[in-house]
Parts: C-alpha cells; structure tokens; sequence
C-alpha cells in the first residue's frame, strides 16, 4: 500500500478510536489492528500516538481554517459575513464530527510542544473572527464593546454544538445553525416595537 494511503488509513482510523473510546484508552495496538497492520509497521507512519492525535487535530484546525478564510473572501458584508463562518462551522458537524469532537475534547492530552503548535492553530482560528468583529465594531455596528467577550461567547456556542446535536432529531444541522446565528445576533426577545 502506498505510503499516503496507508497514512489517511491510519489517521481514519485513528479518529474513529478517539472519537469511540477516547484518547486515553485508545492503544497504538487497537489502531493497528483496526487497520489490519502491526504496531511496528504503524510506527513507520507516526512515531506515537500523540503525533497521530497532532494529525488529526492539526488537519481539522486547516480545514476549518480554509472553510472561515473562504467564507471572508466571499461575503463583502462584515455582518453577513460573520453570520457564514458561524453556519459553517456548525455545519462542518455534518461531516467532521468526530474529529471536532477530538479536536476540542483531546488537545489537553498533547504533550507540552505539539499542545502549543496546536494552540497557536486555535489562536489563529479566534483571531480570525475577532478580525471581523473590530471591522464591525470600526462601522459601529456592535452593541457589545468588549470584543473577547463576544468572541468567546461566539466560540462557547459553537464548540458545544456537537455534544448535543442529534442528526435524527427535529432539526436540520442547516437550520439549527440559522436559530443559533438569530440567538447569537438578534437575541432571543421579541423587539419591544412589536410586542
């Protein structure tokens, strides 16, 4: 098998350990063996288990950051603009959601280095929404002044979506990120005016 097969096999199945058991009670044993192959032949690809868990969060960490830098050179609008990468992180749940699930869940287990690459990673992620909530605070259209606070209450929202989401339940991904997006940015009254 090709090397990079071979690694997105073991990275596949790596993530779905994680996700299933957790890090912690995941074996580089119980990967190899998900995979068909030998720890010594797994030991080829990653030198340990935490350099496979790096992996995994490093590349849902790029594919998020791909999917905000794509959504800011779309939208002109700041405010609408913000409203998408806040859809679209919520919907990468649809197809990423075990590694989003790794990825807030198991970073503490990283060793003290790969924990602060993966670290500065997630400060990328923060400042690129707190980028635009300047741009919309510069235009006067923030109520909020204090910007990490609105930021991290954005980020509180969104990351723990994924624990109590239901596929099957009575809302689609796609809709529930539409209530959270009116929560988040219109609130949950009806205006005074049309009460």
């Amino acid at each position: 098998m090709k090397h990079n097969v071979m690694k997105k096999l073991l990275i596949k199945k790596g993530t779905d350990l994680f996700y299933k058991e957790g890090f912690a009670r995941s074996s580089i044993r119980d990967i190899g063996n998900s995979a068909e192959i030998s720890s010594a032949t797994l030991y080829h690809y990653f030198k340990n288990k935490d350099e496979l868990l790096y992996e995994i969060i490093t590349l849902i960490g790029n594919h998020l950051l791909k999917v905000l830098n794509d959504t800011i050179q779309e939208f002109i609008d700041p405010e609408e603009r913000l409203k998408q990468m806040v859809s679209r992180q919520i919907c990468l749940l649809k197809e990423k959601k075990k590694e989003i699930k790794i990825y807030i869940e198991e970073q503490y287990q990283l060793p003290p280095r790969l924990r602060r690459e993966a670290h500065l990673q997630q400060r990328k992620i923060y400042d690129t929404y707190l980028n635009q909530l300047k741009l919309l605070q510069k235009a006067g259209r923030l109520r909020i002044n204090h910007l990490p606070t609105v930021n991290f209450t954005i980020f509180a929202t969104i990351n723990w979506v994924y624990r109590w989401f239901e596929k099957n339940g009575p809302l689609t991904i796609e809709e529930l990120a539409e209530m959270i997006i009116t929560i988040l940015f219109d609130g949950i009254f009806v205006p005074q005016s049309k009460r």
